[in-house]
């Protein structure tokens, strides 16, 4: 039997270009971008734009009374009329790439404007670690069962059919028919000749026959929360799983003796309470001293796929026999899983 180890450090991912920083001008309401020395490289004209630029961004210009929308790359070339937009923004840069549009599909353009997937996908997913899932050919559909279009728009449609594949930057297939789990990390895998079970991988076959053998975070975290962190807390070790790099404030919070109290109070009604596990996301409103960068991206947003995190969750009722829940939340750090937060509910 023949295995292949493929571990991603993240870190080694970091790209060496120079990132420009955004700054605005707030009587004008727009947003430019200095470099690392305070050095104007691009003057405040854009309405929107991402905080950091590294290859790529997408921006609306305004420009007199019109507002212009394109992708900018660091070599001055600009793509009109084509931007992605997810989640009410355009799309974010990831591994030197970003998704386009063109005709209602979506391909990946490379951080020299060159198409590196054509606009031909239904739905795509940005490139992570050299991959990305798509899927071909589905219908966009609204909830009334018609389907969408501008004659008959509605909030949230959906994609119906249509084949889903794991593909490689070079257009390449990897695995097709990929029914693709949220938690599975495209970071960490095993490729085998056979079929071999895993406790926290989730095994795909390829189109050569092997099998790509995915880490999948929640099985790894649930594990951990069990074997590693719950004892920890009924041995009085639950410190060493704080997240250290929390604000003062809020890291004070978590190592006060009242904290370690509830959470192994928490911890020992497991057995007495309905408990389960839910995808969550690191939440902080305070970034000092820059010290949690590498978890976002130039847009701001927490890199949920190489920095997961999930909340432990137990189910209570008060004397008054009304629901609340207590909440323990974690996410995946280069140092394995962290402790960042606690709700009690009441």
């Amino acid at each position: 039997m023949k295995t292949i180890f493929y571990l991603v450090l993240l870190f080694s991912l970091v790209q060496a270009e120079e990132t420009w920083i955004s700054y605005e001008v707030e009587r004008e309401g727009l947003t430019g971008y200095k470099d690392a020395q305070g050095k104007i490289k691009i003057e405040a004209k854009f309405a929107y734009a991402p905080s950091q630029f590294l290859n790529i961004v997408g921006v609306v210009e305004k420009k007199g009374d019109e507002y212009l929308d394109y992708y900018l790359f660091k070599n001055g070339t600009k793509v009109p009329d084509q931007l992605y937009f997810f989640d009410n923004s355009p799309d974010c840069e990831s591994e030197g790439t970003i998704r386009f549009k063109q005709e209602n599909k979506i391909g990946i353009l490379d951080k020299n404007a060159k198409v590196l997937i054509p606009a031909e996908y239904s739905v795509l997913t940005p490139m992570k670690n050299h991959m990305t899932i798509v899927l071909k050919g589905a219908e966009k559909m609204c909830h009334n069962g018609r389907e969408y279009s501008n004659s008959n728009r509605c909030e949230h449609p959906r994609f119906v059919g249509g084949r889903s594949f794991l593909m490689n930057d070079r257009h390449e297939v990897l695995i097709e028919d990929f029914d693709y789990p949220y938690d599975i990390s495209l970071y960490d895998f095993v490729i085998n000749d056979k079929n071999i079970s895993y406790e926290t991988r989730d095994n795909f076959k390829d189109i050569n026959g092997n099998y790509y053998a995915f880490l999948n975070y929640k099985k790894e975290f649930t594990l951990w929360l069990h074997k590693v962190f719950i004892p920890d807390v009924l041995k009085g070790e639950m410190k060493k799983h704080i997240f250290k790099k929390l604000p003062e404030k809020e890291y004070k919070q978590l190592t006060s003796s009242q904290t370690e109290h509830n959470v192994t109070k928490l911890v020992a009604d497991i057995k007495s309470h309905k408990s389960f596990i839910v995808s969550d996301s690191l939440t902080i409103y305070d970034n000092e001293n820059n010290m949690l960068d590498r978890y976002f991206d130039t847009c701001n947003h927490v890199k949920e796929l190489e920095y997961p995190g999930f909340s432990f969750i137990l189910d209570y009722r008060d004397t008054n026999r009304e629901y609340y829940q207590k909440r323990v939340s974690f996410f995946r750090s280069e140092d394995g899983y962290k402790l960042t937060n606690i709700y009690l509910g009441k």
